[in-house]
């Protein structure tokens, strides 16, 4: 009797995958504070940052990216982006 009951309900999917991710920009509003930061950070001239780093066999994160986290974190009072970078969307779109 209980099965009957169920099976008027929509199956739950809590493990369904896109077949194509949605853009992370589609994650944050056209206004986000966020947005503000990246296109301050895009203004500057990190190229002195930039040349400070020596040549390995990875390929470091970019210095805007950092920068980004960086003063975005501490405007909004995150100052553990590592673990913020995976639960917040917001930190995500500084695309790391």
């Amino acid at each position: 009797m209980l099965h009957v009951f169920i099976s008027r309900f929509r199956t739950i999917r809590r493990n369904l995958n896109y077949l194509l991710p949605p853009p992370i920009s589609n994650w944050l509003s056209a206004h986000h504070f966020e947005r503000f930061v990246v296109e301050l950070v895009d203004q500057l001239n990190l190229k002195d940052m930039m040349r400070a780093y020596s040549a390995s066999s990875i390929a470091p994160f970019h210095s805007a990216s950092l920068l980004s986290i960086l003063v975005y974190g501490y405007a909004t009072g995150v100052f553990s982006w590592e673990s913020a970078a995976y639960d917040l969307a917001a930190f995500r779109f500084f695309d790391l």
